[in-house]
């Protein structure tokens, strides 16, 4: 009776957390509540910001991410492009600029790249949460259209999901499982 508790507890116990793992991995955050304005651009750059497409033929930007290269194509206005990164962390794509007046950045992500699947994006500028629309989304890629202020220096686009897709985090996840789940034999065989 003592051995099969033992052994009972030592699965209830990695099965609790399994789910703690889950639950953190899979923890969403509500795009409304990240939808605020952190400043208003001008009535014409938020005009030009809104309309369908591109305003003129868009750059390329290559990231490398894991010895794979995603090209991202994009536009700015009202700014000079500095960089483009990548934190795998918060899965997002963060754009450095320069800004010279209001403007507006749209950008095309590809979907191999970063995705925002049953969530939605979530765009910061500046750290401060910052309206955008969505204005296609394939199967290929994504474009976004956000326009910021005078002054903005970063804007922060979060997914759901970035390259690679199973990423350091699984590996910290895993490895405290195969630790339990070899314990647990251990010590079933020794309970033989």
């Amino acid at each position: 009776m003592h051995e099969n508790w033992k052994r009972n507890s030592v699965i209830v116990s990695l099965l609790y957390f399994l789910f703690a793992v889950v639950t953190l991995e899979s923890a969403t955050f509500s795009p409304a509540a990240a939808q605020v304005d952190s400043g208003t651009p001008s009535e014409d750059v938020i005009q030009k910001c809104s309309a369908q497409g591109w305003y003129g033929d868009p750059k390329q930007f290559s990231l490398d991410i894991d010895n794979q290269t995603y090209v991202v194509a994009y536009l700015i206005a009202g700014a000079k492009l500095n960089d483009m990164k990548v934190d795998q962390d918060r899965k997002s794509v963060i754009v450095d600029f320069v800004s010279e007046s209001d403007g507006c950045l749209k950008i095309g992500l590809p979907k191999s790249m970063i995705d925002a699947q049953g969530r939605g994006y979530i765009v910061t500028a500046d750290g401060r949460p910052q309206n955008f629309q969505q204005v296609s989304d394939s199967s290929q890629a994504t474009q976004l259209h956000v326009s910021f202020i005078n002054g903005t220096r970063q804007i922060e686009i979060q997914g759901s999901w970035l390259i690679p897709e199973f990423g350091p985090t699984l590996l910290f996840a895993a490895l405290p499982i195969f630790v339990a789940i070899s314990f647990a034999r251990i010590m079933h065989r020794k309970m033989q």
